[in-house]
């Protein structure tokens, strides 16, 4: 039995790693920043040119210079680039509501490893009551 070897491909050449700009060192023009902050909107050329009242080619040109400075070829890979880098910093999140005491105590308990059963006996109240103030905190869906 004749057994062949086929020849390894050879590897790719790889050209030397380029230094990209850091968020902190980009220097935006008041158009780009409004561009970065819808794209983080998620919008896209078109809305955005309606929002800001630019024509789709202004803002597809903002876009483009955007993505020139901050390295990526992508809107969505740009927000990500300047959320890392610290270029683009999201609201803080607020509740619409806040949340009842007892809640925020029960959910507490529950995080630090209790059962529903134990926070119960602990407050004195019955499971049913606990599970109703854990039902009040808002759920964060996971990434």
């Amino acid at each position: 039995m004749t057994v062949l070897h086929r020849p390894e491909p050879p590897l790719p050449e790889v050209e030397e790693p380029t230094m990209r700009r850091c968020g902190h060192y980009i220097e935006l023009t008041e158009g780009e920043a409004v561009v970065l902050a819808m794209l983080a909107g998620d919008l896209n050329s078109v809305r955005i040119a309606d929002r800001t009242g630019w024509s789709y080619c202004a803002a597809r040109r903002r876009l483009q210079r955007l993505k020139h400075k901050a390295g990526p070829e992508s809107a969505p890979q740009v927000v990500d680039v300047a959320c890392h880098t610290g270029l683009l910093v999201p609201p803080l999140a607020g509740l619409r509501t806040p949340l009842p005491p007892l809640a925020v105590l029960s959910f507490r308990a529950v995080a630090h490893g209790r059962t529903n059963r134990q926070v119960a006996l602990l407050r004195g109240v019955s499971e049913s009551t606990v599970g109703a103030d854990l039902a009040a905190i808002p759920r964060v869906p996971s990434p």
